[in-house]
């Protein structure tokens, strides 16, 4: 209840993109996580990712407009010639990532442990690729659409130094 009043003052007086929406959905999915409404939790976190993915694309004229906002600065040509629109959008990638581990708990708890595996791999990807959101999307799309989740050939494995290193499976 008290989840649900946070989100409406959120959104009423700091709008559906302020980072707390996204924090305070992602805390209430997780309450109901723990009481077992898995349907209210994943229709949240669903929402979280939603629209993490959209904060993360580019307006048509953004570009544009970040450039002039920084005429003259030394950030200016680089964030040009790079074409980091990413990292000048609002994506909170803590909060998505703590989300896609919450999928994953939920995921496993319901035995939908391919789509797990995938959601855990983009949840590693995140931080250095803004488009794991987008591949996060698209198996969410597909357990909500009962199809089957196909297994990419990516798996992640810690290395001697204890960083994940990505591999691909050989499936013949």
């Amino acid at each position: 209840m008290y989840y649900k009043r946070a989100i409406e003052i959120y959104v009423n007086r700091l709008g559906p993109d302020d980072p707390n929406v996204a924090k305070t959905k992602n805390n209430l999915a997780s309450s109901y996580l723990k009481q077992g409404k898995y349907k209210e939790a994943e229709q949240l976190y669903r929402e979280v990712l939603t629209a993490a993915s959209e904060k993360d694309r580019p307006e048509p004229n953004m570009s544009q407009s970040i450039s002039q906002s920084m005429i003259g600065s030394k950030q200016e040509k680089n964030y040009v010639e790079s074409g980091s629109w990413h990292k000048a959008s609002k994506v909170d990638t803590p909060t998505v990532t703590t989300t896609l581990k919450n999928l994953v708990t939920l995921y496993r708890k319901q035995g939908r442990n391919e789509a797990a595996d995938q959601l855990d791999n983009c949840a590693v990807k995140i931080k250095k690729d803004p488009s794991a959101i987008t591949q996060a999307i698209e198996v969410v799309q597909k357990v909500q659409m009962n199809e089957p989740i196909m297994n990419t050939g990516m798996t992640n494995s810690l290395s001697s130094n204890g960083r994940f290193i990505e591999s691909t499976r050989n499936n013949e």
